[in-house]
């Protein structure tokens, strides 16, 4: 079952094209100067958030989280990505020293924002997390598993260089107890 062109404009899509295929499965959550375009294919259990456009001919496979809630997304005609990938305009920062929480008051957190571009004809495999304020070039691959923090250029192949991590430094955690009493008096 899919959704039909006005329930799509009625969840807040200001435009529809033809011959879309989105699984009423698919589930959309405060969408604004939002667009679909011609042959758009969304599977079941994708979840869309925010200001999101999708060009012509695109592919999201099943399980697919597209929050586009700190900056827009936009994927170009042609392009599309296997199952379980996030595309995230805004994150979390995770090392300087803040509370984690969308409850809470955003002085005691801090996002990282910024846009998501998939130019056309580019692909990601299965598992890809795509950070804010990237663009996948032209006719670019991302292969399975990938986080890209970078932008990555026209017809480039990548994936993940290792399968260990790396600790990078340590946040001060001394901070964010000080930071988790201060909001706790404060309730």
């Amino acid at each position: 079952m899919f959704y039909t062109k006005k329930e799509l404009i009625d969840i807040g899509f200001k435009t529809v094209g033809e011959d879309t295929r989105i699984s009423k499965k698919a589930v959309f959550y405060g969408i604004t100067n939002s667009s679909i375009g011609d042959c758009v294919r969304i599977d079941d259990f994708s979840t869309l958030k925010g200001n999101i456009n999708l060009g012509s001919h695109i592919h999201i496979s099943s399980f697919c989280s597209i929050s586009g809630t700190g900056g827009s997304i936009k994927l170009g005609d042609f392009s599309g990505m296997s199952t379980h990938c996030s595309l995230f305009t805004a994150i979390e920062d995770f090392i300087n020293p803040t509370l984690t929480s969308p409850s809470i008051d955003p002085e005691f957190s801090t996002s990282i924002c910024g846009n998501i571009t998939m130019k056309e004809a580019s692909k990601l495999g299965s598992g890809c997390i795509l950070l804010p304020k990237v663009t996948i070039g032209f006719g670019a691959s991302v292969s399975a598993n990938t986080i890209v923090s970078n932008n990555v250029k026209e017809g480039a192949v990548i994936g993940p260089k290792s399968r260990h991590f790396k600790t990078y430094g340590y946040r001060d955690i001394d901070k964010i107890r000080e930071l988790m009493n201060k909001y706790q008096k404060n309730e």
